[in-house]
């Protein structure tokens, strides 16, 4: 699980925004939606932003990746947002953010 700390940690620290996701979940899709909203209206910058599929990595294994999620969030579901590197919450903590004009506020900081 070495590998999924170093690969986790080194992710959230490269974008402003970076999402762990399984394209198939509904609450990923959910939550990048709502990331793809934020960057049409020109709140986030695409540039600053990843969504990581951990069903398609090649070096580190999903299982490994969600172990270390439940380690460091409190839960190995998806997706598991973080902004600035702060971990923000799942689909519907994103939701539930923008709705209160709250995630806008935190992109800026």
């Amino acid at each position: 699980m070495a590998g999924a700390q170093e690969f986790v940690e080194q992710k959230i620290k490269e974008k402003k925004v970076t999402i762990f996701v399984k394209t198939w979940c509904p609450y990923c899709v959910k939550a990048m939606k709502v990331f793809k909203e934020l960057i049409n209206n020109g709140d986030l910058d695409k540039s600053d932003y990843e969504e990581v599929d951990i069903e398609n990595l090649k070096d580190v294994k999903c299982g490994d990746i969600q172990d270390y999620m439940a380690q460091k969030t409190g839960a190995r579901s998806v997706p598991r947002c973080f902004i600035n590197a702060n971990f923000i919450g799942g689909g519907d903590d994103v939701v539930r953010l923008n709705s209160q004009k709250k995630l806008a506020t935190m992109l800026k900081s």
